[in-house]
């Protein structure tokens, strides 16, 4: 019996609870799976003998499936909601590299000439989800990538398309980029 300190999204935290070694971790379980019904979030956890006895028998077949899994991939399976990694960020780095300039002055008469700040590709609207901070936000696509462009290449406004930041960064998630016509249709047969 162990004693639940808190409950927060999927994960259960338990007073007293001595975890189990990572060679021992199974992965892909779930108490529906294990018990035939999902735990309870009473401040307790109980488990009798019989049940004990299904949970270590079926522990032991899904251990053996997974050391097959295992055999076959060469890798070792972890279960990501049972691990915590931790590493060091925030190291200040010199990084110099040729980038392309964008005219802000463009963009900012593209904006200034939109009747409505929807996405083209998925209709979504900053200010209808976000209230006045989204107000008449939204990105500016080139149709053309700017990487194509030949050095100081006349752009128009005409060339610019309106998008959220979602669907902007699934435009360039290929190489060479989605067309935002494409992504959109590719978006309706998802829905």
């Amino acid at each position: 019996m162990s004693e639940i300190k808190g409950v927060k999204g999927n994960k259960v935290y338990f007073k007293k609870f001595k975890p189990l070694p990572p060679e021992e971790w199974v992965t892909n379980l779930s108490s529906k799976y294990l018990l035939g019904k999902a735990w309870g979030r009473n401040p307790y956890r109980y488990i009798d003998a019989k049940r004990a006895n299904e949970l270590l028998k079926k522990l032991a077949e899904k251990k053996d499936e997974e050391t097959e899994l295992i055999k076959a991939k060469g890798t070792r399976v972890v279960d990501p909601i049972e691990t915590e990694i931790t590493d060091k960020e925030g190291k200040r780095v010199l990084r110099q590299h040729l980038v392309r300039e964008r005219s802000m002055k463009l963009v900012s008469a593209f904006k200034k000439s939109l009747a409505s700040y929807d996405c083209w590709v998925c209709g979504f609207n900053f200010e209808k989800t976000y209230g006045e901070i989204g107000a008449e936000f939204i990105e500016a696509h080139h149709t053309k990538p700017v990487s194509a462009l030949k050095e100081e290449e006349q752009v128009s406004t005409k060339d610019l398309v309106p998008v959220c930041s979602n669907c902007h960064r699934m435009i360039h998630s290929k190489n060479p980029m989605i067309n935002w016509r494409d992504l959109k249709k590719r978006l309706k047969k998802a829905k």
